[in-house]
């Protein structure tokens, strides 16, 4: 039995040292040499956003967007989330960003010709005139432009009062003759580490064709571009497919698709940055002289916030797309903590006063084992004289040593694994609570009281700073916070109301010093998930003296009630 909690223990704690180690470095911050080299000498210049965005522009505002369209190639590249700041919190955070910028972000819709050269159609370098110059939800704005061969091209742009775009991409045949066009929608993502990945969560190309989710690495596309068929769906379910980061995700969802393909492919630019672009090409289509051919494509560009993908998936019937959120494959219990979460949110308006009593909510749920593993814990305590007392009879026979210890435990009807049942049932809950703290934008940016700010990330004090106090650029490794170090002290209470059958050697050293080696650990992850790990380990001391006392007083009633028979 022993020998079993031990694993347990080992797994558990190799999970922690692989998300520590996630969080701690880049997992691969590898390149292969040559283009290391090239990254080295070239020295990478960028234009400024605000020269950027001196061209010629249709303003696009909602209520929760801000930005613009560039008449240069019809791009729309420039793009603020009015309720999201920027990482450092002093501006709002910039989704899309003008190419020739860093981390250049954008969308444009397209047309291609096949193998008629002669034909022209809008490219990068195309003016194009519009027929008003500020898009808003009640005022959508076409974008036109004639190739002067008897082609009309019409972009009609329209926004919702949230994050989702309508194309609706028009080619009017003005001429005599019959002619072939393929419309096209690309979205273009610069990334400057493309060998960057966290175990924890996906980020890169993302979507669904064929009712299946499909998430794709930067450093495979890198090596081989990947095409993915379109295929008609008889439900009318919408398919997607874009870029997903960790909180926000841009992407073009195909309206009840019938045929064609989506095409994801590396190049580089200029800076020799890694250029992905997401594009989905149409099959040709004949357009009669005197006629027209219109197709349209809607583009999600904001936060990943689980409601508002939902809400889309409905009005919309996009398929899967909640799961933009990477729950993992704990999904049957990351997304129902993320909504009990919310929950607790909106009837107490503070994540960690949510997260508190997200806390409580388990542990009644787990009140009846948790009752029944203490009572088994205080009875081991009781019985440790008998224990030692069987360990010394039979320290050369295991063999005899584990039949007269299930013996004793048989006799006072007691079962060792018991005790540590309630902590094996939470581990799941453990590692969902850890990706929802870590991947939902709710949690971004969260405060909770006093100095911690953010409960997305670490607690930002330092132990070897003396909290502030010392002027010490400290190692990461060594920045241990309050919370860390309350975790570690409650471990520590736990463990003195914990029996254990060790009282030295190696295995009782290894056991005193976990709290240390947690502290170590928790040190990097999210103030939120240390800040539940620290109120359970409260609530399990409270429970543990709860019961103590409780038995304690019903030993004393029974001895009481024994020597009043006796005399």
């Amino acid at each position: 039995m022993q020998q079993t909690y031990n694993v347990f223990i080992a797994t558990f704690l190799s999970f922690l040292v692989i998300i520590g180690w996630n969080l701690l470095f880049d997992s691969s911050a590898h390149r292969d040499a040559p283009r290391e080299a090239t990254n080295k000498t070239k020295v990478k210049v960028y234009d400024s956003i605000e020269d950027s965005l001196k061209a010629d522009r249709v303003i696009l505002s909602n209520g929760k967007l801000q930005g613009s369209i560039l008449l240069k190639g019809l791009v729309l590249d420039n793009l603020s989330l009015k309720e999201y700041k920027s990482d450092d919190g002093t501006d709002r955070y910039q989704l899309l960003r003008p190419v020739r910028t860093a981390s250049a972000y954008s969308v444009n819709p397209g047309w291609s010709t096949g193998n008629d050269v002669e034909l022209k159609t809008p490219d990068s370098n195309t003016q194009w005139k519009s027929d008003g110059t500020s898009l808003t939800p009640e005022n959508p704005v076409t974008f036109f432009w004639d190739n002067g061969s008897g082609l009309l091209f019409k972009v009609l742009i329209s926004i919702d009062d949230k994050y989702m775009f309508t194309f609706k991409q028009t080619v009017e045949n003005k001429s005599s003759n019959d002619l072939s066009v393929a419309p096209h929608f690309t979205i273009t993502k610069q990334s400057q580490d493309t060998q960057k990945s966290m175990l924890i969560m996906h980020e890169g190309p993302i979507g669904v064709i064929k009712d299946k989710l499909i998430e794709l690495k930067y450093n495979k596309l890198v090596k081989k571009n990947k095409s993915l068929l379109i295929e008609e769906d008889p439900r009318n379910y919408s398919k997607w497919f874009g870029f997903s980061e960790k909180y926000w995700l841009v992407s073009q969802i195909l309206r009840n698709p019938t045929e064609g393909k989506v095409y994801i492919s590396h190049s580089l630019d200029n800076n020799n940055n890694d250029i992905f672009q997401v594009t989905t090409f149409h099959p040709h289509r004949i357009i009669r002289s005197g006629s027209s051919i219109t197709q349209e494509t809607e583009l999600f560009a904001g936060p990943k916030e689980l409601a508002l993908l939902e809400e889309y998936s409905r009005s919309m019937k996009i398929l899967f797309f909640d799961r933009a959120v990477d729950f993992g494959i704990l999904y049957v219990m990351t997304k129902p903590i993320s909504r009990l979460l919310q929950i607790f949110y909106r009837v107490v308006g503070n994540f960690g006063v949510a997260i508190i009593l997200l806390t409580l909510f388990i542990r009644l749920l787990m009140l009846p084992l948790s009752v029944k593993s203490g009572v088994s814990m205080v009875k081991i305590k009781e019985l440790q004289p008998e224990i030692l007392k069987i360990k010394k009879l039979y320290k050369d026979d295991k063999i005899a040593l584990n039949k007269a210890s299930v013996a004793l435990f048989k006799k006072y009807n007691v079962t060792p694994m018991s005790g540590c049942l309630p902590t094996i049932l939470q581990v799941p809950v453990f590692f969902a609570l850890y990706k929802v703290i870590f991947i939902t934008i709710e949690m971004r940016q969260a405060p909770f009281f006093l100095w911690i700010k953010d409960l997305s990330l670490p607690d930002p004090t330092n132990l070897f700073t003396l909290f502030g106090l010392l002027d010490w650029n400290c190692p990461t490794f060594l920045s241990i916070g309050i919370l860390p170090i309350l975790l570690g002290l409650t471990m520590i209470v736990q463990q003195n109301l914990t029996p254990s059958q060790y009282e030295d050697g190696t295995q009782a050293f290894m056991i005193k010093s976990m709290p240390y080696v947690f502290m170590l650990l928790f040190a990097n992850f999210p103030s939120g998930l240390v800040l539940y790990w620290v109120f359970n380990n409260i609530l399990s001391v409270l429970q543990q003296f709860a019961i103590g006392r409780y038995l304690l007083s019903k030993h004393i009633k029974q001895n009481a009630s024994r020597a009043e028979k006796t005399s």
